[in-house]
């Protein structure tokens, strides 16, 4: 945070002086995930009450005190209650997530690579089919045993000027990023898919990152050498999940509570996944099925879904237990 300059400083200041109410940051009595948010908070010289919650001291009281909520909402949030500049948060990348930074027009065509499967970049697809993006979407195969799985990619990992080489990655002009939620951000922001405010954004981060934890549980069951004996306790995660995802959705037509943002991609995708691994998982949740069928009624995204270049599966790598085939 050294990288923050007198201006911003002044600018979170004011915010935070004018809040009415004391902020309150709450978690467990360690470092952990909430040090970023708190080292933020004293540089800034925020007034807030650091609530701590203790372990039980046995495995069934590990959790009694509280739940986890998702750290990685807070910091954007922080950033997004100061209003500030463009040009400033393109110098303090540290503020926040990189929805934050404005992506700079380019005529020049998208490149979008990463497998021959759906994976983490069909929800980057979905919102570039919506936005109707003239991108190349650069696919790469899997070899035929597994000593040659990853050789097409790794020809290239190394030379594509990548800071973090991985797939997917995104080519926009002399913009080159990895990490599928990363992507998604820069690319909602780029077409206007992003909230409209801090509620919704509050809505939209907190989402996006339980998503993310949910993500990595399907991928950890999948690719699972122990998948058939290990499926039934994922289903009954599942049925809570979507229980509690029904009911952050309630009555609103997307996730942000206003109108379609990237993170609705993210959703559509986790569900419809899910949904073909467990077909009755939205019997009964009302709400959900019709936000599938909204997602999937988007003129462009009913187009992209008929079309030759839409993948249906496979869903991941051929080396996966359920969904690489």
């Amino acid at each position: 945070v050294s990288c923050i300059d007198n201006k911003v400083l002044q600018i979170i200041n004011q915010k935070l002086e004018a809040l009415s109410m004391a902020m309150i940051h709450g978690y467990w009595n360690i470092r952990g995930y909430a040090q970023p948010i708190r080292l933020l908070l004293a540089h800034a010289g925020a007034e807030y009450e650091d609530k701590r919650y203790n372990y039980g001291s046995t495995p069934e009281t590990l959790r009694s005190e509280c739940t986890h909520s998702q750290s990685d909402y807070f910091l954007p949030k922080l950033v997004l209650n100061t209003k500030t500049r463009d040009t400033i948060l393109d110098q303090l990348p540290i503020l926040g997530q990189r929805n934050d930074y404005r992506a700079k027009p380019t005529n020049m065509v998208l490149i979008l690579g990463n497998w021959r499967i759906r994976g983490y970049a069909q929800p980057i697809r979905l919102l570039l089919a919506h936005a109707c993006a003239q991108y190349e979407d650069k696919r790469y195969d899997f070899g035929p045993t597994p000593d040659t799985w990853t050789t097409e990619w790794l020809k290239e990992k190394f030379n594509l000027g990548l800071d973090f080489p991985n797939l997917p990655y995104l080519f926009d002009g002399d913009v080159k990023m990895t990490q599928s939620i990363a992507i998604l951000r820069y690319l909602g922001r780029k077409f206007k898919l992003v909230p409209s405010n801090e509620r919704e954004g509050a809505r939209v981060y907190m989402l996006e990152q339980e998503i993310l934890d949910w993500r990595t549980q399907q991928s950890e069951l999948f690719y699972n050498s122990n998948f058939e004996s290990s499926k039934g306790a994922y289903i009954e995660g599942l049925k809570g999940k979507v229980k509690s995802l029904s009911t952050f959705l309630g009555n609103n037509d997307f996730f942000s509570g206003g109108g379609l943002t990237y993170v609705d991609f993210l959703v559509y995708e986790w569900l419809d996944v899910n949904r073909l691994f467990y077909p009755e998982l939205l019997n009964g949740i009302d709400n959900l099925e019709n936000f599938q069928k909204r997602i999937e009624s988007l003129p462009n995204i009913a187009d992209y879904i008929k079309s030759e270049k839409f993948i249906k599966f496979p869903l991941n790598g051929i080396m996966a237990e359920w969904g690489g085939k």
